[in-house]
């Protein structure tokens, strides 16, 4: 997916409530850090998911409207601070599915990323 993004010249940030140190780590334990334009962690904004804020300051320091970005997420918090956002958000769940009533808040969802790099393809005049 990532690899996907910068080929199509996709800006890719990652907002994530994870301890900096931490997402760092495994981000570059798993050899993808360098693949991330920009990161934005819970220490940088005043209020943490389900609240919009660190979905916002990503696309302030992108320079991206949020009605032009989409939002990759598992969790209900991340469901739900996208939406507040007004950013739209596609579902991977994890290890939990969302309730409903958050799923109801996404564009759709899909079972993994392949699914998401086959919606972006068939979106590709959108973005």
């Amino acid at each position: 997916m990532l690899t996907y993004l910068q080929r199509e010249g996709i800006p890719i940030a990652l907002a994530t409530s994870s301890v900096e140190s931490r997402a760092r780590m495994i981000l570059d334990s798993n050899g993808i850090l360098s693949l991330f334009d920009h990161l934005v962690f819970a220490k940088d904004v005043k209020r943490s998911k389900p609240y919009p804020d660190i979905f916002l300051k990503a696309c302030s320091d992108l320079n991206v409207l949020p009605e032009n970005c989409l939002v990759l997420e598992d969790s209900e918090a991340g469901i739900e601070a996208a939406s507040r956002a007004r950013i739209p958000v596609i579902c991977i769940p994890d290890l939990k599915i969302p309730a409903q009533s958050f799923l109801n808040k996404t564009e759709q969802v899909f079972q993994d990323l392949d699914a998401v790099r086959d919606y972006l393809e068939s979106k590709k005049e959108v973005f």
